[in-house]
């Protein structure tokens, strides 16, 4: 195999990656989070941009699977499953949907090490 060719099969495993969310938070420079992380200001907007549209009871589909992430409170309840399946497992969003890019797993990581704070 030419090198041209592993070259370019790496980059694009490398370009796979990026899109698909699949970079560590290991690579988040801490400045780049803010101070504390709260449902409202940071996971609020989050949720509703990769997991409400299917995880919530005012989602156009409706609750799937029994997780609702419409509401703080909700959202506190299932934070295990959201950093399992979102984070841990990489498996949601499904299929071809953005998943979640390296700094928004930071920040669901350090919303529960702040707290799980609500404002």
């Amino acid at each position: 195999m030419s090198g041209f060719r592993i070259i370019s099969i790496l980059s694009m495993l490398v370009i796979s990656c990026i899109n698909m969310g699949s970079g560590t938070i290991n690579e988040i420079d801490p400045g780049a989070l803010p101070a504390t992380v709260t449902y409202e200001a940071h996971l609020k907007p989050l949720l509703a941009k990769h997991c409400t549209e299917c995880h919530s009871s005012d989602g156009r589909f409706g609750i799937q699977d029994g997780y609702d992430y419409g509401t703080y409170a909700l959202s506190v309840a299932y934070y295990a499953a959201l950093k399992q399946a979102a984070i841990d497992e990489k498996s949601m969003p499904p299929g071809t949907k953005e998943r979640l890019s390296s700094l928004e797993a930071a920040l669901v990581l350090k919303w529960q090490t702040d707290g799980l704070l609500e404002k």
